[in-house]
């Protein structure tokens, strides 16, 4: 609803009618010559009386009234004329005759909805409903002519008229003061301050003034204050830093600073601005209407850019460029003459900037982006509202079989085309939620669902006949939560946002892509487009594909929350792939090699003599990533030969942050730093990743990575890398194998719980976000949004494949696996650590990297590895899929085993001694790795078996 607030009632009323619309106005000036009690109905005598006094008051303060402010006054006259004498045509004559010595060629009958508004004291509440829907059309027409699409308020004509009558800017002032002028006139200042801040500042009082009508600012110098405080009768207007102009607004009063209010008081715990100001605002960029929505950012398009002011006043002030610049050294500034007036003449005429209304923005009761899991559109000629936001209805024919896809969670776009009854055409009007799920019904049973949720009318019986004569049974979806857009999306901007083509849009159902309907819905809502977080699934994916599946491998790794070590011989290139991979993502990083003199003081930092902080390189990367990641981007950190140093003991408290999932309960701190503030504390990212290489020939001369640490990272093989193609053939051939997919099945049936995995744990560290940086999280951006959809089944959702012929849950196909190894290594019990055993610590690691892979799958991310160009049909999908399971078994699973090949090495070189033959009746270990290795073999996973051969043969696997 539109409201246009003065003294007295309020006219309210719809305002969405196309500007282009043509208005019958012989007609409305036929229904105010043939209806007078109507038009009696509509204004109020005395009040009308007691605003004229008021009027005529307000601008004799040191003014002579000119014949203007004569005329204008006679036109109030004129229409009390038609209340009393009940003369209309004579009236209307005279009315149309001043109006034209006004200047105004629009008529007596917008004449009259002008008047309304500017002074809706006037009106009463029972205003006859004809003539109040002339009221509505006629200021909606006046924004249309005006050229301004409805940023130019109706009440600026009247303003233009005062100013010129009442030249005193004083009198202007109370005419604003008490709401005579509801937008703000083209008036001549001798004086403009400026202001400036940041950005975040701006966003926090602007979110205040959106729930009290006041502007909060506060400056730290005592003389910035005076400065502005004494000029109480200058319009201000805000500089946001980096940005541009995005308010204009007047003071309102000073304000005793009582605790902290903007972000960084907040975050210092203390008053940083006490000297404080209110500002009531009358202008404010549109598109920061949703400033104060969380991860909302700010476009360049919703500021006025500083150069463009200056060459305005420069052209119009007849002054030089460098003359006409705008001061912004200073946090507040004043300009005087010809630049205030111009400069403030362009701020105001410009399209970025409307009216400023407290409470205005009404805000949806649910957000659909976060609470809808699929988008659809629908494309009807319905009448509106008819069933638009309480259901949808077809035939239940193949052309509409779509309708059987809607469940609940799904989220609904109405588009009304061109054959619509009502007001609303080619447009998008609302959106709204799937509440029950697709059901038949005969044409009576339809019917009366219809009148029962008051949708049925004899214009919608119109509509609904021609279906109802030729079909008998129909498809019905109920809707609910309808949202009727504050901005209707007319076809052209459809077209433009969501690519959709004249063809597609024949359809009833159209399916819409999660970017489609993100587009819709900032463009309806006014929301500020957000900034694309560069932490997603599908923007990094997209920028390795060049890379080849090598990379893919390595990015899945990296996404599901965990660091990397990059495991193989030197000289074969790992620091080169770890490094143009990054390139390639965008990724900034730097570049660490180990040395075995590291201490905490090298990684994390300490102090040097004189209390001089020292920054260690983990410490400085973390830094660089926090920035980074608040500009929109990501930066990490290469350790090259990472087992050349000492890392359990050099990466000190940063051991425990390498996982992610520690990093929000606590901050990275230089040891020792004490009361060293801010300089002395950082905050690791989730999304904050350490990459690292080893070389394996050399490992038995360098350190040992610990198991703890190891923990921490994904390790993968870059021969395994460097030989995908030749396991990629294996994976086809066991996929053509039916026997594969029958083990597989049978393993996801048998899987028990003896693992006790944490399905609701995993599922809070897939979706666990940054409170302190926004698009910050241990999972892709993109990956959190669609697993929050799927709500407590989310497991289900994620974990299934279907294809023909089969359907795996490959999460219990991966337990049952697990759960068969353990069984196996339990009989193992001749070493100190026995039983070996895979712990749900990791599986729960694993099942991380098996959801990300999956949701790359489901997402219908190309090319994937083993797939190709996606094309490769069913076969492609389950070589996949093995694949999927066998780098989440080699780079998660069979590392863990890797403490038996010591064991399994002193048992071949002793095998057949008499003691040991005395000392264990069990089975052999050998023998237990080698059914192992023979298991996953039958299930298609050939690299994962390779290595429980190795470790069978008593070789190390890292």
């Amino acid at each position: 609803m539109t409201e246009y607030v003065g003294e007295g009632p309020l006219i309210t009323g719809r305002m969405g009618l196309s500007i282009s619309e043509k208005l019958d106005l012989p007609s409305l000036r036929q229904h105010f010559l043939t209806d007078i009690e109507s038009a009696k109905k509509c204004f109020d005598q005395d009040k009308l009386k007691e605003s004229i006094i008021k009027l005529q008051d307000a601008c004799r303060h040191g003014v002579e009234e000119s014949k203007l402010l004569s005329s204008l006054v006679k036109l109030m006259e004129l229409l009390n004329d038609i209340h009393v004498k009940g003369r209309p045509s004579i009236a209307l004559g005279d009315l149309e005759r001043e109006a034209e010595a006004l200047g105004l060629s629009v008529g007596v009958d917008r004449l009259i909805a002008y008047l309304a508004v500017l002074f809706p004291a006037a009106v009463k509440v029972d205003c006859g409903i004809d003539v109040y829907e002339h009221l509505v059309r006629n200021l909606d027409a006046l924004k249309g002519e005006a050229g301004k699409e409805g940023q130019l308020d109706v009440a600026t004509l009247f303003a233009k008229a005062l100013s010129s009558a009442c030249r005193d800017p004083a009198a202007i002032r109370i005419l604003i003061n008490r709401k005579f002028i509801l937008n703000k006139p083209s008036i001549t200042f001798e004086e403009l301050l400026v202001v400036k801040g940041r950005y975040e500042n701006f966003a926090r009082s602007l979110c205040e003034a959106f729930k009290t009508g006041k502007f909060l600012w506060g400056f730290k110098q005592r003389g910035e204050f005076a400065k502005a405080l004494g000029r109480p009768n200058s319009l201000v207007a805000f500089f946001v830093v980096d940005y541009g102009f995005a308010i204009i607004a007047k003071i309102d009063g000073q304000v005793e600073a009582v605790e902290p209010f903007w972000p960084d008081e907040v975050k210092e715990g203390r008053v940083i601005y006490p000297y404080r100001l209110y500002f009531e605002p009358l202008k404010i960029s549109k598109c920061l209407l949703d400033a104060c929505v969380e991860g909302a950012a700010p476009s360049e398009e919703c500021f006025i850019e500083a150069g463009d002011v200056q060459n305005y006043v420069a052209s119009k002030c007849g002054m030089k460029s460098k003359q006409a610049t705008i001061p912004l050294g200073a946090n507040v500034s004043i300009v005087r003459g010809c630049k205030a007036q111009k400069m403030l003449e362009y701020l105001e005429s410009s399209d970025i900037l409307a009216d400023f209304k407290p409470g205005i923005i009404e805000k949806p009761s649910w957000d659909p982006l976060a609470e809808c899991r699929d988008f659809y559109l629908e494309v009807t000629s319905s009448p509106y509202p008819g069933h638009i936001g309480k259901c949808l209805w077809s035939p239940a024919a193949s052309l509409w079989r779509s309708m059987e896809d809607l469940k609940i969670g799904n989220c609904i776009f109405h588009y009304l085309t061109s054959k619509s009854p009502s007001m609303y055409k080619e447009v998008v009007i609302g959106v709204s939620s799937v509440k029950h799920g697709c059901i038949e019904l005969s044409k009576e049973e339809l019917v009366k669902r219809l009148r029962g949720m008051d949708v049925w009318s004899k214009e919608y019986e119109d509509f609904a006949s021609k279906w109802l004569k030729e079909y008998d049974r129909f498809y019905f979806v109920e809707l609910s939560n309808y949202i009727e857009f504050q901005r209707a999306i007319p076809l052209n901007e459809l077209e433009k946002l969501t690519g959709l083509t004249p063809v597609e849009l024949q359809r009833y159902l159209v399916k819409l892509k999660l970017d489609q309907a993100r587009q819709l819905l900032e463009k309806a809502l006014g929301l500020v487009p957000r900034r694309q977080p560069a932490y997603t699934l599908r923007g990094l994916a997209e920028k390795a594909t060049a890379l080849g599946d090598q990379a893919f491998i390595i990015l899945l790794n990296l996404l599901s929350g965990k660091n990397v070590l990059l495991v193989g011989p030197p000289g074969s290139g790992k620091t080169s792939l770890i490094r143009t991979l990054l390139e390639k993502l965008g990724v900034g990083y730097r570049l660490e090699t180990g040395n075995p003199e590291w201490t905490p003081f090298d990684t994390i930092g300490g102090y040097l003599p004189g209390r001089e902080v020292r920054r260690g390189f983990i410490f400085s990367a973390v830094e660089e990533s926090v920035k980074r990641l608040e500009e929109g981007g990501l930066y990490w950190l290469i350790i090259d030969e990472v087992n050349r140093a000492n890392v359990d003991l050099a990466f000190g408290k940063f051991f425990t942050l390498l996982d992610p999932v520690h990093r929000g309960r606590e901050p990275l701190e230089i040891p020792g730093c004490g009361e060293g503030g801010e300089e002395c504390v950082v905050w690791v990212p989730f999304s904050f990743r350490v990459l690292a290489t080893m070389n394996n020939y050399d490992r038995a001369l360098l350190f040992k990575l610990g198991y703890a640490l190891t923990r921490r990272f994904s390790i993968i093989s870059h021969t395994y890398l460097q030989r995908l193609p030749e396991y990629c053939g294996e994976y086809h051939k066991a996929a053509s194998e039916g026997r594969v997919v029958e083990a597989l099945v049978k393993r996801s049936e048998m899987a028990g719980g003896a693992l006790g995995v944490d399905y609701e744990r995993i599922r809070e560290e897939l979706v666990m976000c940054s409170s302190k940086i926004s698009h910050d999280c241990i999972t892709p951006v993109d990956f959190v949004e669609e697993v929050g959809r799927y709500g407590d089944g989310w497991a289900e959702e994620l974990y299934s494949i279907e294809a023909p012929g089969y359907r795996v849950k490959l999460d219990r196909a991966l337990l049952g696996i697990v759960e068969e190894v353990n069984r196996e290594l339990a009989e193992f019990r001749d070493c100190e650590v026995c039983p070996v055993q895979v712990t749900p610590g990791v599986v729960a690691d694993a099942l991380k990297y098996l959801a990300v892979g999956l949701y790359a799958y489901k997402v219908g991310l190309e090319p994937l590895p083993c797939i190709g160009g996606g094309a490769a049909g069913g076969g492609g999908n389950l070589a996949y899929v093995l694949l999927l399971l066998d780098t989440t078994l080699s780079t998660y699973i069979i590392p863990q085993l890797d403490v038996l090949a010591d064991y399994a090495s002193r048992e071949r070189l002793y095998r057949g001694r008499p003691e040991v033959r005395e000392r264990s009746e069990r089975r052999a270990l050998t023998d237990i790795l080698g059914e192992v290795k023979r298991k996953l073999k039958d299930y298609g996973l050939a690299y994962s078996a390779e290595l429980v051969e190795k470790i069978e043969k008593g070789y190390h696997v890292f």
